[in-house]
């Protein structure tokens, strides 16, 4: 995946091209799967597609790699949401308005995650 490329991911999740950006990311994942941002748009595209379980683990992995995207924590809240867990998109909400008020995310250390993937979900091509 080149630079070009990267750079429209976000164009084609906007037109809809949710297959296309899976793909695209899929790719950057396997040379560099620590990637952020490409985690994080791989959830975008997954929900995008309905596949909101795959979608919510990987906004999760995103968040774990660069937990102070206040725009991430609120995509990953629509996400738990829809999945049925209130609770949890309310604390994420707390969380990113938090950052957005300047504070830290949490007023305590959060507890670890249980089923926390130790890499972004495969894109499944």
């Amino acid at each position: 995946v080149t630079g070009v490329q990267t750079c429209a991911l976000p164009i084609s999740l906007q037109a809809g091209q949710a297959a296309r950006a899976q793909q695209m990311l899929a790719e950057l994942l396997e040379q560099r799967p620590n990637h952020a941002a490409a985690c994080h748009f791989l959830g975008a595209a997954l929900a995008q597609q309905g596949q909101l379980q795959e979608a919510r683990a990987a906004m999760r992995r995103s968040l774990q790699l660069h937990p102070l995207q206040p725009s991430w924590l609120g995509n990953l809240a629509a996400i738990e949401e829809a999945l049925g867990d209130p609770a949890a998109a309310e604390q994420l909400r707390r969380r990113q308005q938090r950052l957005r008020d300047g504070l830290p995310p949490w007023d305590v250390p959060p507890e670890p995650e249980s089923e926390s993937p130790a890499q972004c979900p495969e894109a499944g091509r």
